[in-house]
């Protein structure tokens, strides 16, 4: 039977193995806009992506190597959500978070009684938005959109 320090070292394992695939993802995000920035002509083009992947995978393996693993499974779920959300914008041509704080404050309004009181029923809203097919995703759910950039 695996104890747990051996659990959590496989799970960081893959967790810096998925990040060559963010640093991909980051790089293809911000690269052209970074390339035309810098007015670099005289450096091949592709080159200077593979540098900027590598320094995103330096990036990212070293954040994620300083901090408790606890701390390290945060960031990697968040980061790999984040960039779901800005594959599918992309994709789409759509701003989901944009659209979901648009709509909640249309349907809730945004003043409430308390934190908890937000927060249940942000909780709530979340769920069901996730759920509910968009015109704008090509009659899919936000959910199934960001499904195809899972990472």
């Amino acid at each position: 039977m695996r104890d747990e320090e051996e659990e959590i070292m496989d799970a960081l394992k893959e967790m810096f193995a998925k990040n060559q695939k963010r640093s991909r993802i980051l790089v293809n995000f911000g690269f052209d806009d970074l390339w035309e920035e810098m007015g670099a002509k005289e450096l091949k083009k592709e080159k200077a992506r593979q540098m900027v992947y590598y320094f995103c995978n330096w990036i990212l393996d070293t954040i994620m190597g300083i901090v408790p693993p606890e701390t390290a499974f945060e960031i990697e779920e968040i980061l790999d959500q984040h960039l779901c959300i800005e594959q599918v914008n992309r994709k789409y041509n759509v701003n989901l978070i944009e659209e979901l704080d648009r709509e909640f404050v249309e349907k809730y309004g945004d003043k409430f009684e308390s934190k908890e009181e937000f927060e249940e029923i942000a909780r709530k809203f979340d769920e069901e938005w996730l759920k509910t097919p968009r015109k704008d995703l090509g009659g899919k759910t936000p959910e199934e959109a960001m499904a195809e950039f899972e990472i």
